[in-house]
């Protein structure tokens, strides 16, 4: 990322970060690791209590180097347990009657409602309850540390939010989206296959706009980069071998 070396601090906000382990905090922590080696001063922005995490690994949190400023904000996220539950009321799964040992399905005119309500109130999805929050955490850290460049690691895709505000808030300010999955054609078609017409319209008109509100979009094959690139065909890709990963958007 040579675009990034041009800003002495960097700020990357990962929602999952060590000492929480699985495969997903490996990209967050080997630029936490590597970027220290090419002259980059970095610091991490994590949630404190995410829901969305596979145990705890120490081993990773002592491969952070300790130069590495980890700030840790909180998340209105509500526990798993609770979310899950949630989920089968909507779909109609309730647990058994009390009196009767029946399942109890809501009306189905319900359950859209509510679903809508759901989808439009946690919209893209309810990692927004760290992400709304965590927006102001990471404006005090660009003034307090004299960030030049921000890396926004995504899913969760309501750090989509998060770049269009950052945005907003710091005019001159490098952002870097990096897209460890595509969102539209990928995640919402094979894990979201519920979405409604109302939230992949508006799935589209965020990213477009968290795309022209970025600098540098990163992603993780070939193929990806180039769809991108075809639903924005004025952001040309930029790559130093024969197969483009990023793109730069012309803002």
């Amino acid at each position: 990322m040579t675009a990034v070396m041009d800003h002495p601090r960097v700020l990357l906000v990962s929602y999952l970060f060590p000492p929480w382990g699985g495969v997903v905090v490996q990209r967050a922590l080997a630029m936490a690791r590597y970027m220290p080696a090419a002259g980059v001063d970095i610091s991490v922005l994590t949630a404190r209590n995410p829901i969305s995490q596979h145990g705890s690994d120490p081993d990773l949190e002592r491969m952070i180097p300790p130069g590495v400023h980890v700030c840790h904000s909180a998340t209105w996220e509500p526990p798993r347990l609770i979310q899950s539950r949630a989920k089968r009321v909507l779909a109609g799964k309730q647990g058994a009657g009390a009196s009767t040992g029946e399942a109890v399905r809501p009306a189905s005119s319900f359950r859209r409602f509510a679903n809508a309500v759901v989808e439009r109130v946690l919209f893209p999805d309810a990692h927004l309850l760290w992400v709304k929050p965590s927006i102001q955490a990471a404006a005090r850290m660009i003034r307090q540390e004299g960030i030049g460049t921000v890396i926004l690691t995504l899913p969760p895709f309501s750090l989509l939010v998060m770049a269009i505000e950052l945005r907003k808030l710091f005019p001159k300010l490098r952002i870097v989206l990096d897209l460890r999955d595509e969102w539209l054609d990928y995640h919402l078609a094979e894990y979201d296959k519920a979405a409604s017409r109302w939230k992949l319209r508006h799935a589209a008109d965020l990213e477009k706009a968290a795309v022209q509100a970025s600098d540098v979009v990163v992603t993780v094959t070939p193929p990806w980069v180039n769809g991108l690139v075809r639903r924005y065909p004025d952001e040309p890709p930029q790559s130093s071998s024969a197969s483009p990963t990023a793109m730069t958007p012309t803002r």
